[in-house]
């Protein structure tokens, strides 16, 4: 059995994603003056964000779990390397 799992990818695939990860968190960091210092976010609302049927039962290529992960990570971000954070 020589099957191949969603993640599985070659060396540039790796790298050109990871660059791609590192860009968005980047830009977040470049920008997080421009975000509320804090916001409250319940587990159900942090919940209600993930899409219906998130979980796929034979997996998702990396590219789209990246492209769905990072926002929802940054959004919920409790923002604690903000100016403002005293936390």
């Amino acid at each position: 059995m020589n099957e191949k799992s969603p993640l599985d990818m070659d060396a540039e695939t790796f790298r050109d994603l990871g660059h791609r990860m590192v860009d968005q968190l980047a830009d977040f960091i470049g920008n997080i003056r421009d975000v509320r210092s804090s916001h409250a976010m319940s587990p159900d609302a942090a919940v209600s964000k993930l899409p219906e049927g998130s979980i796929p039962e034979f997996g998702t290529d990396a590219e789209t779990l990246l492209a769905e992960t990072i926002p929802l990570v940054l959004s919920g971000s409790r923002v604690n390397g903000h100016p403002k954070s005293w936390g």
